[in-house]
């Protein structure tokens, strides 16, 4: 699986695969499967942002291993930043779309792709350059 691009402080590849499950296990204190992303208005149940990071984290980690929670956050603070009016709502839609691609969540596979509003073209996530 090659990953999902999503564009935080750089275009980055969100991949899930075992690895990522157990470390968010290890890292959060629950399974990975248990954490379930809503369809359309791209809320979450059971998440707080403390799991949002270490989901992206986990997801991120392969292609820098350097990476870890502090950054990440700063990573979504500056995203959040940028573009405060669409919010967080591409970074769920990309780890969704991660989660499907990944083969982890065969249940996810059957569910229909995240639409945009209609009328409304689809957001781009805006580039963020992090603070020295």
């Amino acid at each position: 699986m090659e990953g999902v691009l999503i564009k935080l402080d750089r275009e980055r590849r969100l991949k899930f695969n075992v690895t990522a499950a157990r470390r968010f296990k290890e890292l959060y204190g629950m399974p990975l499967y248990r954490v379930r992303l809503m369809r359309n208005d791209e809320q979450v149940e059971v998440l707080d942002h403390d799991c949002l990071v270490h989901i992206l984290l986990v997801g991120l980690v392969h292609e820098d291993r350097k990476l870890n929670a502090e950054r990440v956050t700063e990573m979504l603070d500056n995203y959040l930043e940028a573009d405060p009016e669409e919010g967080l709502r591409p970074v769920y839609r990309a780890v969704r779309k991660a989660f499907r691609a990944s083969g982890l969540f065969p249940g996810m596979k059957d569910e229909p792709e995240d639409e945009e509003e209609p009328g409304k073209a689809p957001a781009a996530p805006p580039t963020v350059q992090a603070a020295e």
